[in-house]
């Protein structure tokens, strides 16, 4: 691994100066790179108008791309924008169904107790059968239950449970089961490699640990999928050739982007584009390893005062704190955050507990000036 000056990196995020921020699990703040891309594309709106179309056009492909390589898809076929991840699962809950259905199979999925309500509340509305399992329990529940597919996310959002999504997938794989992954708390901080996990299909949203601000999620269809995924939804921009602008008949992609039914917002592709320049100049496997060392830090400083959630992996070959979410059990968590939040210290709470969240951007400073106003005020 090539060595990181982290400070560096950390003077690109005026949040992360200007306060203790470890709210990134709740939303990531953007980088001074990300915000000058929103700037240039309104600065050429306001100056020049709708004149450099055909540009963005060309950046939208560019940073399909980009992800694509990013993610380890087959290409650019196989990745969309979305405005967000509840809307992803509802267009796959939709195309899904009449898939199932054409291979006789019923629409019974196998699913996480601690899951974000995107991940289920979409197929519960379409009328799937959702069994939820402990996180921890879900490998071994594949290997031995009825379902057609699994859903699931990468990482828990809030007791960091992060997901052996290689040895879930080969599970899938072997029973003939579709694998759909929510990687809302795993994209830009761990490595993704659709391929090697054998993901049917994946959603993220950005303004998270791809600190790209709201409205935008990453879509990807595998090409197996996709072969047989018929779009429940249909716009210009889903037509082989959208420019020619037929309003009579349809002829839709075989790709992902035929669910990019309009034009989707250029500024916040472009500052996705920007973020993923900086996810590769630093390394995804180093920005990973930064993340992990920050969680191992925090909870062996934390574990002192406060219990931490446990089993936060299914992966043998990871160790215990093994994702950027820790979870303090405490009954007296909004309390706590509000009287962090004076002390310009943000976290944030879920589950009944103090979620904390230290991307690489953070630093064991961060980490002590919570310890030592947690010791204060307990």
């Amino acid at each position: 691994m090539n060595a990181v000056n982290w400070q560096d990196e950390r003077r690109l995020y005026p949040a992360a100066s200007a306060q203790t921020y470890l709210l990134t699990a709740a939303v990531g703040p953007i980088s001074s790179p990300v915000m000058s891309s929103y700037q240039n594309h309104y600065q050429s709106l306001l100056q020049s108008g709708d004149i450099d179309w055909m540009e963005n056009v060309e950046m939208l492909g560019h940073v399909r791309e980009l992800t694509a390589q990013f993610i380890n898809a087959h290409g650019a076929h196989e990745v969309a924008f979305g405005p967000n991840t509840s809307m992803a699962m509802n267009f796959l809950a939709m195309g899904f169904s009449s898939l199932l259905k054409s291979h006789g199979k019923k629409q019974k999925i196998l699913s996480c107790r601690e899951e974000f309500p995107s991940s289920t509340i979409p197929w519960l509305h379409h009328k799937y059968e959702v069994t939820q399992v402990p996180a921890k329990d879900l490998i071994q529940e594949a290997e031995r239950g009825d379902y057609s597919m699994v859903v699931c996310s990468a990482v828990q959002f809030g007791t960091g449970y992060r997901q052996n999504l290689r040895k879930l997938g080969e599970v899938c794989r072997s029973r003939n089961v579709y694998f759909v992954v929510n990687a809302t708390q795993a994209l830009g901080a761990y490595p993704i490699d659709v391929q090697a996990c054998g993901i049917s299909a994946m959603t993220a949203s950005c303004h998270k640990w791809m600190c790209c601000g709201y409205g935008l999620c990453v879509m990807y269809l595998s090409q197996e999928l996709l072969k047989e995924f018929s779009s429940p939804i249909a716009g210009w921009l889903s037509m082989n050739d959208p420019l020619a602008m037929n309003n009579r008949q349809l002829d839709l992609k075989c790709e992902a982007s035929v669910l990019e039914v309009g034009i989707p917002s250029f500024a916040i592709v472009g500052a996705l584009g920007e973020h993923l320049k900086q996810l590769n100049r630093i390394g995804i496997e180093n920005i990973a390893e930064r993340i992990l060392e920050l969680s191992r830090y925090a909870s062996e400083e934390l574990s002192r005062y406060h219990e931490v959630a446990s089993e936060r992996t299914s992966s043998p070959s990871l160790n215990t704190c093994d994702s950027g979410i820790l979870l303090l059990s405490t009954d007296k968590a909004g309390m706590l955050e509000e009287k962090l939040a004076s002390r310009r210290i943000h976290v944030s709470v879920r589950q009944g507990g103090l979620r904390i969240a230290t991307h690489f951007f953070n630093d064991h400073k961060d980490i002590d000036n919570l310890t030592d106003v947690l010791k204060e005020i307990h």
